[in-house]
């Protein structure tokens, strides 16, 4: 059994990395494609944090929806929409030699006996001009460090 996981995010055009800054929506749709008839036990979507590099690695999903049974047939594709909102205090996306945070739309099918079929989109989450904090007038100004 094979399965096609894509993930569109609204607003950005296909092939272009998604940007967003913390507190943003991050509004998408999946797309599933089977080549053969299957019930899927759930289907998870997440939109989760990873670190990678030498060393420990660590995840954290900021939001998740569990679809639940799924009857997946091979003449239809499948679609679920999504939104989930970045948290205010980050992470942000950041790559260097000791660590790397990749933010991501995770994708995983739990098909019983079979191999899990799962997709990652990745998008950037940038800082915004002011840091981290909400845009409302009335935040404190950050400390300022020696």
């Amino acid at each position: 059994m094979k399965a096609d996981i894509l993930v569109h995010f609204a607003g950005v055009e296909p092939g272009v990395m998604p940007r967003y800054h913390p507190g943003d929506e991050v509004t998408f749709a999946v797309g599933i494609q089977v080549d053969s008839d299957v019930t899927a036990s759930d289907v998870a979507i997440q939109l989760r944090w990873r670190t990678e590099g030498p060393g420990n690695t660590n995840q954290h999903a900021v939001g998740e929806e569990r679809l639940g049974q799924q009857l997946l047939m091979a003449i239809d594709t499948v679609t679920h929409r999504a939104s989930f909102r970045l948290p205010e205090q980050g992470p942000i996306s950041h790559e260097s030699k000791y660590v790397t945070i990749v933010w991501e739309v995770h994708v995983t099918l739990d098909i019983p006996w079979k191999i899990d079929p799962k997709h990652s989109e990745p998008l950037l989450v940038v800082p915004t001009p002011h840091g981290y904090l909400p845009e409302a007038s009335d935040s404190p100004a950050p400390p300022v460090l020696p």
